[in-house]
């Protein structure tokens, strides 16, 4: 081990061992490509059934795909990249402190939430923007959430992802289609991109790596 590391290079590392393997995309990818067809079920949907589809049915269905999708992910990391590359322990804040900060990172959430929809619905209501647009301000939100988890980490492949979402949002955008039509093709766009990344990484991380007991008996 480089014993010349920074901690922050230390932590670095720490944190893009899980996005070594690929499968943190794959599942996101997943995740976004069922986000979309459900929003598409939805638009099929004839009153009142769509309604309650996209205000109890879809959201329910949404989390409830995004925790098998993590469990999925832990699973197929402890069959597939622990036995390679080992397995590492993050370490954990004290219960308070992380109770406080996911509270917090909620309260946040709701508010850049409320501001977004508040925002949006004004500049359409005054015909300010076309309704199409609000894809574009999805892209942008998606964009940076990419952004925001690679600020630590700088992996060219997120920066990638951030840029080409942002350029399909806008493109999507310029058809000036309502935005109930062009949603849902575009987060499956993006569940498309996080697949293509996810596949070409994992294949890369499965011929470069070995299962520690064949490595042993080599």
């Amino acid at each position: 081990m480089n014993m010349n590391l920074s901690v922050e290079e230390i932590q670095k590392k720490a944190l893009q061992y899980w996005y070594v393997d690929g499968l943190s995309e794959l599942g996101t990818g997943f995740v976004f490509i069922f986000i979309g067809l459900t929003y598409w079920l939805g638009r099929t949907l004839q009153q009142p059934f769509a309604g309650l589809f996209l205000g109890f049915g879809q959201p329910i269905v949404q989390v409830g795909t995004m925790l098998v999708i993590y469990w999925l992910i832990r699973w197929a990391k402890q069959k597939v990249t622990y036995p390679r590359t080992g397995y590492l322990s993050y370490r954990r804040d004290k219960e308070q402190n992380s109770t406080r900060r996911r509270l917090l990172v909620l309260i946040l959430a709701v508010i850049i939430a409320g501001i977004t929809v508040f925002s949006l619905n004004f500049l359409i209501d005054n015909r300010i923007i076309q309704d199409s647009w609000i894809t574009t301000f999805t892209a942008i939100f998606i964009s940076g959430i990419f952004l925001f988890s690679n600020h630590k980490i700088h992996l060219i492949r997120l920066y990638i992802l951030a840029l080409y979402v942002l350029i399909i949002g806008i493109a999507f955008s310029l058809t000036g289609l309502p935005s109930s039509y062009i949603n849902p093709f575009f987060l499956m766009l993006v569940g498309a991109g996080l697949l293509t990344t996810g596949t070409l990484t994992l294949n890369r991380y499965l011929h470069e790596t070995q299962p520690a007991d064949l490595t042993e008996n080599l």
